[in-house]
């Protein structure tokens, strides 16, 4: 049965996504020190070469996995503001075929980002645990596909005011582009530190919420 790496062993899989991020604030006493604890297991994992993250190239992205990558606006025009260091779930090709439109839960405020991607996981469920089965487990380039996009979670995205998040990422702009095994998908929504080109978090997400108003 699938379950986040390092998360004690359970039997229910009701608010699974949301019971591991809490486990993991909860074993490092607080949001900053599992943000941190995070970005360090991200850094091992490369400098180790473990294949719960994955390297792979800048023109391949597959959609419904998860990447965190260095990112440089090629545009001009998209650099007076811009995530460095964005953390995106590929939904698919951009219109132009240029890029990808892909959803960086850095954008959303923590507590939003836990339980958009908690309604997420709820919902595929299934098709994570079929694909992290035998030698997929714990190696992020051999799992599959989740057959998602931005189409099939578009009721989710708009729930939870998640199109906050949604932005298109050039080709060329990317580098070091890591894909994320779907056991560790908790570990990455901790992750807080300010990457953020133009704009604090804090002024990021304070948007968020201006943007929810907005929408109404």
């Amino acid at each position: 049965m699938f379950n986040y790496a390092g998360v004690n062993s359970t039997l229910s899989t009701i608010n699974i996504f949301e019971r591991a991020v809490d486990e993991l604030v909860s074993t490092y006493r607080s949001p900053q020190r599992a943000s941190k604890a995070s970005e360090d297991w991200i850094d091992d994992m490369i400098q180790e070469g473990n294949p719960q993250v994955g390297d792979v190239s800048a023109n391949r992205f597959t959609t419904g996995k998860l990447y965190h990558f260095d990112y440089y606006p090629t545009l001009e025009s998209s650099r007076d503001l811009y995530d460095s260091k964005p953390i995106v779930i590929s939904l698919g090709s951009d219109e132009k075929g240029t890029g990808d439109l892909g959803l960086n839960i850095r954008f959303l405020p923590f507590e939003v980002r836990k339980k958009f991607l908690n309604a997420v996981v709820s919902a595929i469920y299934g098709r994570l645990d079929a694909a992290t089965q035998g030698q997929r487990q714990l190696k992020a380039r051999l799992q599959s596909n989740l057959n998602i996009d931005y189409y099939s979670l578009k009721p989710l995205i708009d729930r939870y005011g998640a199109g906050y998040a949604v932005r298109d990422y050039l080709k060329p702009g990317r580098r070091n582009v890591k894909v994320i095994s779907y056991e560790n998908w908790h570990r990455m929504a901790c992750i807080d530190s300010d990457t953020f080109v133009g704009e604090s978090n804090t002024v990021i997400h304070s948007q968020f919420y201006q943007y929810i108003i907005n929408k109404k």
